[in-house]
């Protein structure tokens, strides 16, 4: 239960099944020796991000999920293969270390940039960074280690296995000094029609 509030800060993501998300905290705590500083994402809180919306007034979640359902309708369930692991920024010092998940049809991708739009047209301009799914295992505040995290990062292999979507989720995200702590606020189903 969200507590009362005006505002919320909200995104659009894909939930994890509970054995994608043991793999990828096996992947953590695989890594977690030699990047000391890295704030790990709670297995709780991993998910894949399709669009971060931020804060919305109360009284506009109806609408958006309406829009997320409407498109949701629009593409069948996916298959992602969650694998391999990475850093953001490509180059120089990291700041986020993600898992991959790849979509083989282009569907997800899709579906992305269908929500975008959708939610341009209710107030909520795109970034206009390219959708790139993956998922936050960890973030540095700074990165001091003189290149160890990136090079144990792209030396560590990882497969997750295979991930079903069937579903988009409206979650809000309540930050903390604990780290954010995440509530769904409505979901939509994939290729259905009510």
């Amino acid at each position: 239960m969200i507590p009362y509030q005006q505002a919320l800060r909200l995104f659009v993501a894909v939930e994890l099944s509970p054995g994608v998300r043991r793999k990828l905290m096996d992947a953590q705590r695989r890594l977690a020796p030699e990047c000391p500083d890295v704030r790990w994402t709670r297995e709780d809180a991993l998910h894949l991000t399709v669009r971060f919306i931020g804060d919305a007034p109360v009284g506009q979640v109806e609408a958006l999920a309406k829009a997320l359902t409407a498109q949701a309708r629009e593409v069948e369930p996916v298959d992602l293969r969650v694998e391999g692991l990475g850093c953001f920024p490509a180059a120089g010092r990291v700041r986020v270390i993600w898992a991959g998940a790849e979509e083989e049809t282009g569907d997800l991708a899709r579906l992305a940039e269908n929500v975008d739009r959708a939610l341009a047209e209710l107030g909520y301009p795109s970034d206009g960074k390219p959708f790139r799914p993956h998922i936050t295992l960890g973030r540095l505040k700074e990165d001091r280690s003189g290149g160890a995290v990136r090079r144990a990062v792209e030396g560590a292999a990882f497969r997750g296995g295979i991930e079903g979507v069937d579903e988009l989720v409206l979650m809000a995200s309540d930050l903390s000094s604990r780290g954010p702590r995440y509530s769904v606020i409505s979901h939509h189903a994939l290729g259905e029609i009510e």
